[in-house]
């Protein structure tokens, strides 16, 4: 035979797709970097940042195998060796105060991987408001009893300012 099988090391990183979630609380942004060369990867190394954005910070960086330690809004994980067919999870834990919507850029590779066009990827994140609807209180009648010459309208008025101090990203008013 002519034909000799390929013998390599390859690592590749897999984003989960979108990430959601709430403002003010923990978001967890997950990557799988795998190995899927036929000899083990060594030395195999992450890195994920975060854009520099107002009220965006990342918390905590943690790996499935090995160790990460987080500079700034930039995670660095060792993750050691990979087998081939293995699968290492490393999970971003990052905070936004607001609304937002950003991307995460990850990269990945290791000392014998030298098939570097699949060591990249970015994962979307989108975060609502953190208005929470348990914490929102009742409205009192004294402020949506009428008043004036146009009662309905300044009822109306009344419940939309309200709910605008909330600044919920949707809301529902049933008259």
């Amino acid at each position: 035979a002519c034909v000799t099988p390929a013998d390599y090391a390859d690592v590749t990183i897999e984003s989960g797709g979108t990430v959601s979630g709430e403002g003010g609380l923990a978001l967890n942004i997950p990557f799988a970097i795998r190995s899927v060369g036929t000899q083990t990867a060594e030395g195999v190394t992450a890195t994920a940042t975060l854009p520099s954005i107002a009220g965006l910070t990342l918390d905590d960086a943690n790996a499935t195998q090995g160790s990460c330690s987080i500079n700034g809004l930039t995670a660095s994980c060792a993750l050691d060796n990979i087998e081939p067919g293995e699968r290492v999870t490393v999970t971003l834990v990052a905070r936004a105060n607001s609304a937002i919507n950003f991307a995460v850029q990850a990269r990945t590779g290791a000392d014998n991987d030298r098939v570097t066009s699949n060591d990249g990827a970015q994962v979307s994140v989108s975060v609502r408001s953190g208005v929470d609807a348990e914490r929102w209180r009742k409205v009192t009648e004294r402020e949506v009893n009428p008043r004036g010459m146009t009662p309905l309208y300044d009822a109306i008025g009344r419940i939309v300012s309200l709910a605008e101090k909330d600044r919920p990203e949707k809301a529902v008013i049933v008259i």
